[in-house]
């Protein structure tokens, strides 16, 4: 029976390639990278990368005729230097009424990567820079950070990073 199963599910998964085959197209955003979506206010903010600013747009919906693939681009937000290469993973998020972006970027040096956060200047699209977020025992290598909001109401900043301090150059030019 085990053999039926395996050769059943062989057959489906083989029958099931052609349908994988080809080249996706994004439907809501045909460019960028590291997209991140939020609904506020009955809109939904899109944020993305060009590898040295974040763009944020903003729509009614995510897809169609009036969705972020549509949308004006609000703000694009250039980080200053000398932490204005490799900017990735951009996030906007609305925190007891505040906009506030925040990216992981470095000075050209992959080791040097750390997360970094812009407030929104009042009501305009414009944003200034705040700086490195960081804990001051561990100021190392960090992207892709996000806020948390627990139950209770407590806001955390996370991230993903090192345990320790590692080569980081090393470690990524080993796994390529």
């Amino acid at each position: 029976m085990a053999l039926l199963a395996r050769s059943l599910f062989l057959s489906i998964a083989c029958a099931a390639i052609p349908l994988f085959a080809g080249t996706f197209v994004n439907p809501i955003v045909s460019d960028g990278a590291d997209p991140w979506v939020v609904s506020q206010n009955g809109y939904y903010y899109f944020t993305d990368t060009t590898g040295s600013d974040v763009k944020i747009r903003r729509a009614p919906r995510l897809a169609g005729t009036n969705g972020i693939g549509n949308a004006v681009l609000l703000s694009t937000f250039d980080p200053p230097a000398p932490y204005t290469k490799e900017v990735w993973a951009p996030e906007f998020h609305n925190i007891q009424g505040t906009n506030y972006i925040y990216y992981a970027a470095d000075d050209g040096t992959n080791e040097n990567h750390r997360m970094y956060a812009a407030v929104q200047h009042g009501q305009t699209w414009t944003f200034d820079f705040l700086g490195k977020i960081y804990d001051a025992t561990t100021d190392r290598w960090a992207i892709d950070g996000t806020v948390l909001e627990a139950d209770n109401g407590a806001l955390y900043f996370i991230w993903s990073g090192w345990p320790r301090a590692v080569d980081v150059c090393k470690i990524c030019t080993s796994r390529r």
